[in-house]
């Protein structure tokens, strides 16, 4: 037989449910009484000081520092980049009451108005039944098809490297003349000076021994009595022993094009590498370059002979 519960424990079971709801009610009521007290103490605005970045103001004021692009989107007209702020700027921490809510239903579309065209006698039921219909092929008029992209002629491979065959004649490249070391031969030339590589204040300096890349910008300094123009190119060598009785070695170390030029302070922009370019290296102006047009290289029958005098270091 099934069992029969009395209405007294049935009571109990009711009475145990309806105090756990309310519980509930009254702790949800609760929380969101909390919240709504916590925007409300939030301050209207707050003065940036030194130190202060978004993600700290976020911690700060909403508990949570990855709620740091709200604070942003309220300060757009201050601030131009969120990872920069400085002391003095007033920032608006809590939305002003005046901001309009976003609607949460779309706006609904406009009524359409309803077609009057009048029906013509010469539409029948079965023509309004299949819709406007597209004209034939027969009936459209006939276009010229274009590719959108035109097909090319396979070119061959003496095609190919006919560009690289047919190349003008030059005995001697510009680059292979200002890379190429010499001899000072006892003249008195007038070197400048590899200051070194200039970097933002917020990296780490360059020591001594960094080389600078292509396109870095170095700082230079003129010889005593000279002065450098924004546009000139400067060779960038590094200074040997002297050689008795030659002079000195002269070792090319790059080219660098000056970019600005404000009270004798000087900085270029590394145009050619040809070999490490360090700090207190020597500057020369650039000697010009013509390549020798109808000249040719002319084989040596017997072969070359010289003798070694030194380098570098040597």
């Amino acid at each position: 037989m099934p069992r029969k519960f009395s209405c007294t424990a049935c009571r109990q079971l009711s009475l145990h449910r309806g105090l756990t709801l309310g519980w509930l009610a009254a702790l949800t009521l609760a929380v969101s009484a909390t919240e709504v007290l916590a925007q409300d103490s939030l301050p209207q605005t707050h003065t940036v000081r030194k130190g202060d970045t978004l993600w700290d103001l976020a911690r700060l004021y909403h508990k949570d520092p990855f709620l740091w692009p709200g604070i942003f989107r309220l300060n757009t007209a201050v601030v131009e980049d969120p990872h920069w702020i400085y002391p003095g700027e007033v920032l608006r921490i809590a939305a002003d009451a005046t901001v309009a809510a976003v609607p949460t239903m779309d706006t609904p579309l406009p009524p359409q108005p309803a077609d009057t065209t009048p029906l013509l006698e010469a539409d029948s039921t079965e023509t309004l039944a299949r819709g406007p219909q597209q004209p034939s092929s027969a009936e459209a008029p006939a276009e010229e098809w274009t590719p959108l992209f035109p097909r090319q002629r396979a070119r061959s491979a003496a095609d190919i490297l006919k560009s690289y065959t047919n190349q003008p004649y030059r005995p001697l490249r510009r680059s292979e003349f200002y890379s190429s070391g010499f001899l000072t031969e006892n003249q008195r030339l007038p070197y400048g000076e590899v200051l070194g590589p200039v970097t933002p204040s917020q990296i780490k300096s360059i020591g001594r021994g960094a080389s600078a890349l292509p396109y870095t910008t170095v700082a230079l300094a003129a010889p005593r009595g000279a002065t450098y123009e924004v546009g000139d190119t400067l060779l960038i060598a590094q200074i040997g022993t002297e050689i008795e009785p030659y002079g000195r070695v002269v070792k090319p170390t790059g080219l660098a094009q000056v970019t600005e030029a404000v009270d004798g302070h000087y900085l270029a922009s590394v145009v050619a590498v040809y070999g490490p370019i360090r700090k207190d290296q020597r500057v020369l102006p650039l000697e010009s370059f013509s390549a020798a047009s109808g000249e040719r290289a002319v084989a040596v029958a017997d072969g070359v002979r010289g003798t070694l005098l030194g380098g570098l270091g040597r």
